[in-house]
């Protein structure tokens, strides 16, 4: 979950009751926050664009949003003017594809390339570069 960067008062899903959050259509943040919002009282506002939300939060109409986390990351890393209070959620996983059966090759490279890169420390580094929290 992210708030406006100069946003102290919520700190947690507890800190919702009764107000505004927005959710990117079609993401896991949206099935997240769905998923809790009656629990934690609060009412959900969809937008079809991150952007548009983010300008939602930070001028005041929704406390608080909810989306993937890499994305979220990734606009924070940018300056979107947010920051994450919450700890990621697990939720469904991200992942790549090939046809079964097929592109053998392509996935056998795919596959050690991902290896290498974890090994080398290049892939927290990418991580750590343009997904941020704050």
């Amino acid at each position: 979950m992210a708030i406006k960067a100069d946003n102290n008062d919520i700190k947690s899903y507890s800190d919702l009751k009764g107000k505004k959050v927005a959710v990117k259509t079609g993401t896991e943040g949206a099935t997240f926050a769905k998923s809790i919002k009656d629990q934690y009282g609060f009412d959900i506002v969809s937008f079809d664009k991150s952007p548009n939300m983010y300008e939602d939060v930070k001028t005041g109409n929704s406390v608080a949003c909810f989306e993937d986390y890499p994305v979220m990351g990734y606009g924070i890393a940018n300056g979107n003017g947010l920051k994450m209070v919450t700890n990621m959620e697990r939720g469904s996983s991200y992942g790549f594809a090939v046809m079964k059966d097929k592109n053998t090759d392509l996935l056998a490279m795919f596959n050690k390339g991902l290896e290498n890169i974890k090994a080398s420390g290049k892939y927290q580094e990418i991580l750590d570069k343009y997904i941020k929290t704050k």
